[in-house]
């Protein structure tokens, strides 16, 4: 089977060299010889005494040299459950006694994976004791760019993890997909790169044939391309589509890019860059995120906020696997009190912030990710790239080559940095701070906005009670979820913005997986009037009320209006908002003498 398996095609022998189209070769001994020829009926089966005898010395390599016993005139492959053990259990105990000659020593298993720390990856290269085997269990991280010395054995699923990214609805899923027969081939090229090696491929050649690929999806085609669009537009490249891709752009992908970068204000309703989105473009960043930034540096210079307001409140198998249900059982209570110490019910966010915040300050960080449940690479990773994006916002504001609006002002990095460790103690924090920052993570993810649908259910006595149930998005028709683990899902707003809609199986009544659902991840709450004040395009406005009437605001030497916002296709309705008259584009003939007459009565 196995041989049949590797060898898909025999007429192209070339294709496939040594190193990846290889088996077993067992020495047969005479004694193993006469017994294949005394049970006749198994060599007629297996064509081959040959092969018999390899599939004998296999059997007794995977048992750790398990004996061949007689019973009723036949001959069977015997494993002692002695102590009560299970089959395997008895081979894995088996596997790692050293006691006889031909044992094939115990095994040294290793996980290998990108999220492993730099010091627990780097163990797969270490020396292997004397008589132990070193087993690597990997992920694509083994695919390519990377030799272990001593492995001669490799072993292909076949499989891979992916995540895909619908253009359409923003909408993310992981999915377990065949891989192409180009990583195919690199997963091969793993065996034997220090000496003859060995592949098994664990799937046949009809479904290498049929199912597999030639070659993996370019990234272009897996990932949001609102940077890409971005880019090509500061180059003055005015039509994206026609730009000469090595790989071209899905329509799709490229229509849900413009339409973001215009909720983001980064393109006007001709698809020319705005000064915003000029700005963004020095920043090499994703859009959502220069935009966010950008607009924390531009509401810091408003007036009319003050940064010193006043805070607001704002040993053996059964043995081992208790002890690790109960490590799995501690680790779910370190996670759920790590999420009510860092959570912040206005956004996840802000939470995550906090949660860094107190890991940059600990005394010993690797103590501090072990207590609260958190992963000491990516905090690490997190911390490094807060350093380099300040140091990325004071760098392009010395530049010079910002508009004044966009230009940081407001201290040097060394303030920036105290004010960092001093607002770490005093959490919560001040209620202006929350809110600026909340406002620009609004204006980040503007296109993914989504309004809470109260549920009536009917209660015993006869009267209903609403509760908070589903959100609506508005890039998505049917109901999507705040997953429990998120700060925000105590507090249930009206209005708020996600960074990545994922939608998983959940097991129903019957314990099957087959209903899906989706959920948002990185939540934050928003005020309705920040969608009006930065998401301008996917807002429509009323003719301007007459009650309350039209005013002048002398800080601004502006005349404004109140008028009546519906946001996005679903035309959600929010308060009435002040705009001044001339935003507003209705083609009336009596916005002119409403502007005179207000300037005289202010005379």
């Amino acid at each position: 089977m196995m041989k049949d398996d590797n060898n898909f095609d025999e007429n192209k022998s070339d294709s496939h060299d040594s190193e990846t189209e290889s088996e077993l070769e067992f020495n047969d001994d005479d004694d193993n010889r006469k017994d294949s020829e005394n049970n006749s009926n198994i060599v007629d089966v297996l064509g081959k005494e040959e092969n018999l005898a390899s599939l004998k010395a296999a059997f007794e390599n995977l048992s750790a040299q398990a004996p061949l016993s007689s019973s009723n005139g036949k001959r069977t492959f015997s494993v002692n459950t002695e102590d009560g053990l299970d089959p395997s259990t008895f081979c894995r105990e088996k596997i790692a006694r050293e006691n006889h000659d031909s044992s094939p020593g115990a095994l040294f298993v290793l996980p290998l994976y990108a999220m492993l720390s730099a010091a627990a990856q780097l163990r797969v290269f270490e020396e292997v004791k004397e008589g132990e085997r070193l087993v690597v269990v990997a992920t694509n991280v083994a695919e390519t760019s990377l030799t272990i010395p001593g492995i001669k054995y490799v072993v292909d699923t076949g499989r891979e993890k992916v995540k895909n990214y619908d253009s359409s609805n923003g909408m993310e899923t992981y999915e377990v997909k065949f891989i192409s027969k180009a990583s195919a081939a690199q997963r091969a090229g793993r065996a034997g790169r220090t000496a003859a090696g060995h592949f098994y491929r664990l799937y046949s050649s009809a479904a290498f044939n049929n199912e597999f690929p030639e070659f993996s999806p370019a990234e272009v085609e897996k990932v949001p391309v609102h940077g890409v669009v971005l880019f090509l537009k500061s180059m003055l490249i005015k039509d994206v589509k026609d730009f000469p891709f090595p790989t071209p752009l899905k329509a799709a992908s490229l229509l849900e890019a413009e339409n973001c970068l215009r909720a983001l204000e980064a393109l006007d309703r001709k698809d020319k860059l705005t000064l915003l989105g000029k700005t963004m473009a020095h920043y090499p960043l994703s859009p959502r995120h220069s935009r966010m930034i950008l607009t924390v540096i531009k509401n810091t210079r408003h007036k009319h906020i003050q940064m010193s307001e006043k805070s607001g409140i704002g040993d053996d198998e059964k043995n081992i696997y208790k002890i690790e249900k109960t490590k799995r059982k501690k680790l779910k209570e370190t996670s759920k009190l790590a999420r009510e110490k860092f959570g912040i019910v206005s956004s996840d966010a802000l939470a995550i912030a906090y949660a860094l915040q107190c890991f940059e300050h600990s005394q010993n960080s690797v103590q501090f990710c072990e207590d609260n449940a958190l992963h000491f690479k990516t905090m690490d990773e997190m911390s490094k790239l807060r350093q380099q994006l300040l140091k990325l916002v004071f760098y392009q504001s010395d530049k010079g080559g910002l508009e004044q609006e966009y230009a940081w002002t407001h201290g040097t990095l060394e303030d920036v940095e105290h004010a960092w460790r001093v607002s770490s103690a005093h959490y919560p924090l001040p209620l202006v701070e929350e809110r600026l920052i909340c406002q620009a993570i609004c204006a980040g993810w503007a296109d993914r906005v989504a309004k809470c649908i109260p549920i009536s259910s009917r209660v015993a006595d006869g009267g209903t009670i609403t509760r908070a149930g589903r959100y609506q998005s508005c890039m998505v028709d049917e109901s999507i979820f705040l997953h429990r683990w998120s700060s925000v899902s105590t507090a249930r707003p009206e209005f708020l913005v996600y960074n990545e809609l994922l939608e998983t199986k959940r097991p129903n009544k019957e314990g099957e997986t087959s209903a899906k659902r989706a959920y948002m991840h990185g939540v934050t709450s928003v005020d309705p009037c920040w969608l009006v004040e930065n998401a301008k395009s996917s807002c429509r406005f009323s003719p301007p009320l007459e009650d309350p009437r039209p005013f002048y605001d002398a800080q601004a030497d502006q005349v404004k209006c109140w008028v009546i916002p519906t946001f996005g296709c679903f035309c959600w309705e929010h308060p009435k908002h002040a705009m001044t008259l001339a935003m507003l584009s209705f083609g009336c003939r009596c916005l002119p003498m409403l502007y005179l007459k207000v300037r005289c009565v202010r005379v």
